[in-house]
């Protein structure tokens, strides 16, 4: 079973049951990066109630914290976490987004090689060469134009 930590932000919503959806299931966000995730929630199920406080609850608030006021999160160690967010007491309407947090040093390119790495050309000869990028955390980019 996963733990979840839990805070509430109030939003103005209209609806008898308010449910919620997410604009996009996954999204990443670097080590001490913030990001604002209301915009990536959508309230449904509009009605007549003036306001509704959303609850996030985070799988693991070692990797990812959230701003109970203003649901802003911030990326606090590498991982993946599952962040639960409920309108008000309704079980049935919440949803999850997927949150990738990257950490330090990916992104961040160590070495660029470039194959054959030397070549004895005649005039008029043309050569193919292949780039690679050697990313910091390990990853290799053959997509080089």
């Amino acid at each position: 079973m996963v733990g979840f930590s839990a805070c509430a932000t109030p939003v103005a919503v209209v609806g008898d049951a308010p449910a919620l959806t997410a604009v996009q299931a996954g999204m990443a966000i670097t080590v001490g990066e913030e990001k604002d995730l209301l915009p990536f929630i959508r309230v449904v199920n509009t009605g007549a109630v003036p306001f509704v406080p959303l609850t996030w609850e985070v799988s693991n608030p070692a990797l990812l914290s959230i701003d109970p006021v203003t649901g802003r999160a911030r990326g606090l160690a590498a991982g993946s976490v599952v962040v639960q967010v409920r309108a008000g007491a309704n079980q049935a309407g919440a949803t999850q987004l997927v949150i990738d947090v990257i950490g330090e040093g990916s992104g961040v390119v160590k070495d660029v090689r470039v194959l054959p790495g030397s070549h004895h050309m005649a005039v008029g000869e043309s050569v193919n060469l292949v780039a690679q990028v050697f990313m910091q955390d390990g990853q290799v980019n053959g997509n080089v134009v």
